[in-house]
């Protein structure tokens, strides 16, 4: 799975020594870059614009977007289901209007030790929350459930 951790992934960090002034001001830089891009959905679920000129933009099919036929409200605008892919865990939105910037998906896998963002909307809150993590486990399969 491409970068795709950086809105959707649930992580643990776990720091030790001290927090460097590079490190916050590294942290400043991802979070403006990201929430130009970042949307919250209806149901507390957060999304990122991967085509601008088409007004695409990806979310978690885990969010409970399941009738392909129910608007969805995207930045106060409606969107609809135009792909999904249950096993990935990925919906495709297009919102015709969202005038955000698209974020590039990275070209290479990801990597043991590698530092990488998630930003977004979770657990109800009502503004975005970045968090950095470690990557621990490239490879990591979820097993399916049910």
């Amino acid at each position: 799975m491409r970068v795709l951790s950086l809105v959707f992934g649930v992580v643990l960090f776990l720091m030790t020594g001290t927090i460097t002034q590079a490190t916050v001001n590294l942290n400043i830089l991802v979070k403006q870059k990201l929430e130009k891009s970042v949307v919250q959905l209806s149901d507390n679920c957060s999304g990122f614009v991967i085509n601008e000129d088409a007004d695409y933009l990806l979310t978690a099919k885990h969010c409970g977007f399941d009738d392909p036929e129910k608007v969805l409200i995207v930045d106060l605008l409606p969107g609809k289901v135009v792909a999904s892919d249950v096993k990935e865990d990925l919906l495709v939105l297009q919102v015709p209007g969202l005038d955000r910037p698209q974020l590039e998906l990275a070209e290479k896998e990801l990597e043991y030790g590698q530092i990488i963002y998630s930003f977004g909307f979770g657990y109800g809150l009502k503004t975005p929350m970045l968090r950095q993590a470690m990557v621990s486990q490239p490879k990591a399969v979820i097993p399916e459930i049910g």
